[in-house]
């Protein structure tokens, strides 16, 4: 499972005890945040439990950490958020003078650019803090203040799988490409400059993905199965995509995947609806590998475009077909952003040929199991019901972890580990799904590709 910061479920969130209460703009964009101790996810399609009830919504939990609460470290992962005529009087007052000349058309740099907008005015423009963007390919990532008109159009919406070049899996993301260039003013700069982020054909361009957070004092190496036992939280983030891609591309294959054929309309559905799920994280949530990952909050933004995506969907290995056949147009790949952004780095760009290289007995072993296994919607039910069944019993990393050592050996007996009344329910319901799905391979495959997947860089 590694679907890394990324592989949901959930529909709406909302918390219940928390430790975490809803930040304002300046603890926002200062990076200021907490973890809520619990929050309720509600499921668009029922699980079905151990007793045979159908369940509506998980609640997620974060260990209990005596002391230490859940701060979480966001110096480089944080969730975007609109700023409107209230919230920016609460930014710095030379900033607040940079943006106002910036929509009201009297900034000077912009207007020796021959950037101009159609309409004036802090109403006619989205606003938002914590765009993450480099202002050259060799200068390092930095926070800004975007400002994107409201009459903008979407002219391209683009599905990305990046493929890992170690370990197993894949991260999501959406790509979106605007008719009008991003302009951006840093949010901490002595001379709060406007800057114009465009592509070659002076279009603005930016990826809406999901990043797992860390918490201060918790697990800091990410694994999938880490990702179930609430250890991380959720940044929503919305880059400049040549920031991301030269990132990506050193250490992933990133594939594109065009969603042609979608309404001026749809796409520009799908760009609001990433912006507010980004906006909305004014309490953190809860990240979780099957619930709550990037292959679910990807899906929950093209849901605004095309409503028969279902957000239960989280499985990497079979996304791209699920998401073609729910648009009813397929997706055409047009290549890798390893390709289009690779001439822009001195250093090596990942290939899949190194992939291959890299992980030869791992990329055997998934790839023997992934026709099989991996992309059969069996295999999905039954990775849902075990993460169910781990957040409602509050195992610990450890505990499952020895449970999935000890169920891959050869000739294990599955009902024999755990031992509880429920842990043996678990296991006779793994067994039982397996068998009537997979009657001629051994119950031994299964747990092979959990860890597999489990595997990381």
């Amino acid at each position: 499972m590694k679907f890394h910061h990324t592989v949901t479920i959930g529909l709406l969130f909302f918390c219940n005890v928390a430790l975490a209460t809803p930040r304002g703009l300046s603890e926002r964009i200062n990076g200021v945040g907490y973890l809520p101790t619990s929050e309720t996810v509600l499921l668009d399609q029922p699980i079905e439990g151990l007793d045979g009830t159908p369940k509506t919504s998980v609640t997620l939990s974060t260990p209990n950490r005596p002391g230490q609460g859940n701060r979480l470290k966001l110096d480089e992962k944080r969730s975007v958020v609109k700023i409107d005529e209230q919230s920016i009087k609460d930014l710095d007052q030379d900033l607040q003078l940079a943006i106002l000349e910036v929509v009201n058309n009297k900034s000077s740099s912009l207007q020796e650019r021959g950037v101009t907008f159609p309409e004036e005015g802090l109403a006619n423009f989205h606003v938002f803090g914590n765009f993450r963007a480099a202002r050259t390919p060799n200068d390092a990532s930095d926070w800004f203040i975007a400002i994107v008109p409201i009459s903008v159009e979407i002219t391209e919406v683009i599905f990305q799988m990046e493929w890992f070049g170690g370990g197993a899996g894949a991260h999501t993301q959406i790509r979106m490409v605007s008719d009008y260039p991003i302009v951006a003013i840093p949010q901490s700069s002595d001379t709060y400059e406007p800057y114009v982020f465009a592509n070659y054909n002076n279009q603005g361009d930016m990826i809406f993905t999901l990043q797992a957070t860390r918490v201060q004092g918790g697990e800091q190496d990410w694994e999938p199965l880490k990702g179930v036992m609430g250890e991380f939280g959720i940044a929503l983030q919305i880059f400049e995509t040549r920031t991301l891609a030269l990132d990506q591309i050193k250490r992933s294959v990133v594939k594109e995947y065009q969603l042609s054929g979608l309404s001026r309309k749809q796409k520009k559905n799908i760009f609001l609806e990433a912006l507010q799920l980004s906006h909305s994280q004014d309490q953190p949530s809860i990240y979780n590998t099957v619930f709550a990952s990037c292959v679910t909050y990807a899906l929950k933004a093209l849901k605004a475009g095309i409503p028969s995506i279902q957000t239960s969907w989280f499985n990497p290995y079979s996304i791209v077909e699920k998401v073609s056949t729910a648009h009813g147009q397929g997706l055409d790949f047009t290549g890798t952003m390893n390709d289009s952004f690779g001439p822009l780095i001195d250093g090596e760009v990942m290939t899949l040929e190194k992939i291959i290289q890299n992980n030869q007995q791992l990329t055997s072993l998934v790839n023997s199991l992934r026709r099989p296994i991996l992309e059969n919607k069996s295999f999905d039910q039954l990775i849902q019901k075990i993460a169910l069944f781990i957040v409602e019993e509050g195992f610990t990393y450890s505990q499952v972890e020895e449970f999935m050592q000890a169920m891959k050996q050869p000739n294990s007996k599955v009902a024999s580990s755990p031992q509880t009344r429920d842990g043996r329910r678990l296991t006779a319901e793994i067994n039982r799904i397996w068998n009537e799905n997979f009657p001629d391979r051994s119950i031994e495959d299964f747990f092979k590709a959990l860890q597999s997947l489990q595997t990381q860089p």
